[in-house]
């Protein structure tokens, strides 16, 4: 058994010639179409009522205009078929544009909520980057790149570059960023004495000591 049509413009089956034909075809799609896509329709059906609307003037009459004469004859000064017409047209269509506008309700919350849920992602990466410590200083070579950074025992690391809590591997991943950034500046945030702290490291050859940095760091 064919399923009964959800929308008004095309109940009955019949072709109604005051409506758009493709704006029928967007119609029976509406359950796949993207936000954007519903939002397109929900212009060319306002769009579609202002025309009928525009018409039905042009006959000079309205949704609630008498048809007949006191006498009860039909009017002979407007085309009553035309507008009866034009009107079952017009109720199709705010029929059709209340499921438009129901459906565009529907997608817009649910892109709401893929946005709060992104939004509490990001939040929580930046607890993860910027509160929580994977790393202990516990030591520094004097004249070293770390100390002429000015970092000190007892110091916790944050966040090392790109390096967090959520993605440091136990440290494994400090040696490669150190490699790569020789000789150019490291962001380092950390914790001192309980308060955050920021500084630049420069990874370099160029002192004493063996190794780029000059210091020991601890996983935590």
């Amino acid at each position: 058994m064919q399923q009964e049509n959800r929308f008004d413009i095309l109940s009955g089956g019949v072709e109604d010639p005051n409506v758009n034909g493709t704006l029928k075809d967007e119609l029976i799609r509406l359950p796949e179409l993207s936000i954007t896509e519903v939002f397109d329709l929900k212009a060319k059906l306002e769009t579609e009522l202002d025309g009928l609307f525009d018409k039905l003037n042009l006959q000079g009459a309205d949704l609630n205009s008498n048809l007949v004469t006191p006498e009860g004859f039909p009017r002979s000064d407007v085309d009553v078929l035309q507008v009866r017409l034009l009107r079952r047209s017009i109720n199709m269509l705010r029929n059709d544009l209340r499921a438009v506008i129901s459906r565009t309700q529907e997608l817009m919350a649910t892109q709401f909520k893929k946005m709060a849920a992104k939004t509490h992602k990001i939040q929580d990466d930046n607890v993860l980057d910027y509160r929580i410590p994977f790393a202990l200083v516990t030591e520094v070579v004097p004249g070293s790149p770390s100390h002429r950074a000015g970092l000190l025992e007892g110091d916790k690391i944050v966040k090392f570059g790109s390096i967090n809590a959520g993605n440091n591997q136990s440290l494994a991943a400090i040696g490669p960023v150190v490699k790569k950034s020789e000789n150019a500046q490291i962001s380092i945030r950390m914790l001192r004495n309980g308060s955050l702290q920021n500084l630049t490291l420069t990874p370099s050859r160029n002192w004493a000591g063996p190794g780029l940095l000059g210091c020991r760091l601890v996983h935590v």
